[in-house]
């Protein structure tokens, strides 16, 4: 019976909310025994420490998109809580042992301290954090709607370009509506919180007066021993339940301040961007042992500090190296001639994407037998890398698509989604240029090609094209040809132009 119980929980775990839900309706109406108070008090701070934990080791802000409802369910939870404690305290003088026990160990002898230490969490909780996500919240909602339009046509424009397919577009759309659905709903769960706190701090004072008026006027108490039993039971109902408020405050914080983006979790964020510069290590353990030198201050505490900052320093930045950028392949600046037993003379650049984008996309489009060609042999990274190499420029990543109604030796460049050239490659044949009389004169003479642009060409073959090597002839390859028209395209259209700026993306 019970494992088919946890079978029905498992497949259904909406239950466990539904059912959570149904027992916080009950705590309003139906009096709670002490030992039943304790377990929920129990499971109050068990959940306020599992979303503490969830909020801080989350990757993005979407893959905790329940939080707001889980604001809502937890204060709605502790609001139940505080109504069963309450009853259990003016009818009984009693809340069981947790409440008790946490009274009487804050408070002690002195019902001034537990009095200031509770103003003190409740500040911290409502002026502090409560205020500060609240705002937080709220311009994140404005922004994230405010810049809906542009990231819409941003994700048309990429689809347009062939970027992204439409499965991806998609997705990115439903992704972008989520986000500004949650961070519309933060702006309003961020109330719970400040209305929470704004609650606790009314049943404490009602408490203390309810308990007076009760202890005073029906249990016959004297007025010394019924501020003490009273203060002690409200002041530590009003600490177990302003805690787990406080770290469910802490974890909103935690939510509506991460930057979206980041791969690791908060702390890891925290600690590698907090102690990645040396300088500031250098200068901050320098500056704890000058603090610790001060007349009347604790030497042994800075010193303490600033020997684990320097002990980190030498293990964090003994050996750090300059990581530099790795070319594959023998790669010199201009075009390599043709090699018979490598068609392939562009190099390639490790984390060339690490450098900042220039240009606007451009698109390749041919055939689907020569896309498949293309790009298994990574022609549109050895473009970007050989570009890189001669002008310092790294153009964005170039699609290569596959076009419907092609021939084999078509290709269509696109620039910024406008056709720019169309020319022709003939794959099994070699571009000849720098060429003599002598050499047409002996060629095999082949169809002089002429393209879009008014430009005439001899194509040979490649055994032709070793034979017309030895009396200076140059041929060039399929990649390279294709690499020139990519390089006249980009360089023609900042000089028609004028102003690099027209051409170039911030």
């Amino acid at each position: 019976m019970f494992n088919k119980v946890l079978i029905g929980l498992r497949s259904h775990p909406e239950l466990i909310i539904l059912g959570l839900m149904v027992m916080i309706i009950a705590m309003l109406i139906i009096p709670l025994p002490t030992y039943l108070i304790d377990f929920l008090i129990g499971l109050n701070l068990t959940l306020a420490i599992l979303v503490f934990l969830g909020s801080f080791y989350v990757d993005r802000i979407l893959s905790f998109s329940s939080f707001p409802s889980i604001l809502l369910i937890t204060t709605l939870f502790r609001l139940a809580l505080a109504i069963s404690t309450s009853r259990l305290i003016l009818l009984e003088a009693d809340a069981g042992e947790i409440i008790t026990s946490f009274g009487e160990f804050v408070i002690g002898d002195s019902l001034v301290v537990g009095f200031v230490i509770f103003s003190i969490v409740t500040i911290v909780q409502f002026i502090v954090i409560t205020k500060g996500s609240e705002r937080v919240a709220e311009v994140a909602a404005r922004f994230s709607l405010d810049g809906m339009p542009g990231k819409q046509m941003s994700i048309d424009a990429d689809l347009r370009a062939g970027i992204i397919d439409a499965d991806l577009a998609k997705e990115r759309r439903s992704v972008l509506e989520r986000e500004s659905q949650l961070y519309g709903s933060f702006d309003g769960a961020m109330k719970f919180i400040k209305g929470d706190a704004i609650a606790n701090i009314i049943i404490i004072f009602v408490n203390i007066i309810g308990g007076l008026s009760v202890g005073v006027g029906q249990n016959g108490m004297d007025f010394s021993t019924a501020l003490t039993v009273y203060t002690i039971l409200t002041v530590g109902d009003g600490l177990v339940s302003q805690i787990p408020a406080l770290l469910i405050a802490i974890s909103a914080g935690f939510i509506v301040t991460r930057v979206n983006g980041d791969s690791d979790n908060m702390g890891q964020n925290i600690m590698s961007q907090l102690l990645s510069n040396s300088f500031v290590i250098i200068v901050t353990c320098v500056l704890a042992l000058s603090i610790g030198l001060l007349p009347g201050f604790p030497l042994l505490v800075f010193l303490c500090l600033a020997v684990i900052l320097g002990i980190y320093f030498y293990f964090k930045f003994k050996k750090k190296g300059v990581e530099e950028t790795v070319v594959e392949g023998d790669i010199t600046v201009g075009l390599e001639p043709y090699n018979q037993d490598d068609d392939i003379s562009l190099g390639i650049i490790n984390k060339l994407d690490q450098v900042i984008t220039e240009t606007v996309p451009l698109v390749l489009i041919m055939n689907s037998v020569q896309a498949k060609k293309y790009t298994e042999i990574n022609l549109a990274d050895r473009i970007r890398s050989q570009f890189f190499i001669e002008y310092g420029i790294r153009i964005p990543g170039i699609v290569i698509r596959e076009g419907e109604g092609l021939n084999d030796e078509d290709v269509i460049l696109m620039l910024n989604e406008v056709r720019a050239s169309q020319f022709k490659i003939y794959h099994d044949l070699v571009l000849l240029v720098e060429y003599s009389d002598e050499v047409v004169s002996t060629l095999i003479k082949k169809p002089i090609i002429v393209n879009s642009n008014g430009e005439q060409y001899y194509w040979v073959t490649k055994s032709d094209a070793q034979k017309l090597a030895v009396i200076l002839a140059r041929p060039w390859m399929k990649c390279t040809i294709i690499y020139l028209y990519v390089w006249r395209i980009i360089l023609m259209s900042i000089l028609v132009y004028k102003k690099p700026n027209i051409f170039l993306i911030n």
